[in-house]
């Protein structure tokens, strides 16, 4: 049906009359303005219930969230599931441990890590057939169980990985696992500083579970995902993971001499995790208009 205004009679004992035309509003513009209302009420009702402390070991259904405990939030991941575990200073550690305590329950369960900083229980070798991690950037946490066999390296370019969770790619996720910062007055959250490839695990993921976190930073970019998003929720407050680097030694120092020879004034840097960066980026500072392109700012860029 058209959305244009129509002239409609109205009944009346009296007989017809037309309306004026400041009483007439179209279908389409009716329906429009009641979903906007019923959205405004969902928003409100979520965020009135984020602050109660009533929630805690229950569960509370908010619009299309549930607010639960971490145990109950993890019920969701069945076996053979993909399950996406955000990772670097936002790797959400107690549901990964909540997870794991349902190890002997599930099978074949899929995970798909990147730079996970913090206890990774599923590489431990009684997991072998419930848990096996896809590691697709190695952290210290998981590197031992990579060597070993247990987890597997999955060799691919960062700006590449989107692709491999996106509809008709190779890994399909069921459930996305990540932690963000409380909701503001609109209802959205944060994914804080760890968004990456997390932006499309959310968009993707059939079901989205979240530690809600109010020390995670709210950062301006495509990282904000609206409450009603996430299918359960559990509130935590807890400091994010600090990672600090260790000081370059004589022989890391030498060899980022040796790099700075091959850098020249205007050149632009791409720049890694470790000390030799580091120690390279330490001898620079004779250098000029130099320009920055990379996926990360170590101490040493900011220095």
């Amino acid at each position: 049906m058209s959305c244009a205004r129509r002239w409609l009679p109205i009944r009346k004992r009296s007989g017809w009359r037309r309306p004026s035309r400041g009483r007439v509003s179209s279908r389409c513009s009716r329906q429009q303005n009641r979903r906007s209302r019923l959205h405004t009420r969902r928003v409100s009702v979520t965020l009135s219930r984020i602050g109660s402390s009533s929630f805690k070991g229950s569960i509370r259904r908010c619009n299309m969230t549930i607010w639960c405990d971490a145990q109950t939030a993890v019920q969701v991941v069945e076996s053979g599931n993909n399950v996406f575990l955000q990772g670097m200073v936002t790797t959400p550690t107690p549901l990964i441990e909540a997870l794991v305590t349902r190890g002997e329950e599930l099978r074949n369960v899929e995970l798909f890590t990147a730079l996970t900083i913090g206890p990774a229980p599923y590489t431990d070798p009684r997991w072998v057939g419930h848990f096996h991690a896809n590691v697709l950037f190695v952290s210290a946490f998981e590197r031992a169980a990579v060597n070993a066999g247990r987890a597997s390296y999955v060799p691919v370019y960062l700006s590449n990985i989107p692709k491999l969770f996106v509809p008709g790619g190779p890994f399909p996720l069921d459930v996305a696992i990540i932690q963000v910062s409380s909701p503001d007055k609109h209802g959205y959250c944060s994914m804080g500083p760890s968004v990456d490839f997390a932006r499309t695990a959310v968009d993707h993921a059939r079901q989205v579970v979240a530690l809600v976190n109010p020390h995670v930073p709210r950062v301006y970019g495509h990282g904000f995902v609206h409450v009603s998003r996430l299918d359960y929720a559990v509130k935590w407050e807890h400091p994010l993971y600090d990672v600090k680097g260790e000081p370059p030694d004589e022989t890391q120092r030498v060899i980022g001499r040796y790099v700075v020879e091959l850098i020249e004034d205007g050149a632009t840097l791409q720049l890694g995790i470790g000390a030799i960066p580091d120690a390279a980026l330490q001898t620079l500072t004779d250098r000029r208009d130099l320009g920055i392109h990379t996926e990360m700012f170590s101490d040493g860029v900011i220095d």
